[in-house]
């Protein structure tokens, strides 16, 4: 019976240390500051390119090359998703 007030002192500091909060706290239960992120300007570069492919789609449906306007609109999804 030595053991048990031991036990639960060692069961109460853990509770005591744990950090209150979810994920997005420390260990010492203190969020981190928020940082400012620089926002982009414009549109990503590879949304420029995107809209090019995207604008050759048409012409190449009317052409009949429909392999070719697949995967330019594939091609324009990756490099930015509409």
């Amino acid at each position: 019976m030595g053991s048990l007030p031991s036990t639960l002192l060692g069961a109460a500091a853990v509770v005591a240390l744990a950090p209150a909060g979810g994920p997005e706290t420390t260990t010492l239960g203190v969020r981190p500051p928020t940082t400012a992120s620089a926002a982009p300007v414009g549109p990503a570069p590879g949304c420029a390119r995107a809209a090019e492919l995207r604008a050759r789609v048409p012409g190449l449906r009317e052409a009949g090359r429909l392999d070719r306007a697949l995967r330019a609109i594939v091609r324009a999804n990756e490099l930015c998703p509409a």
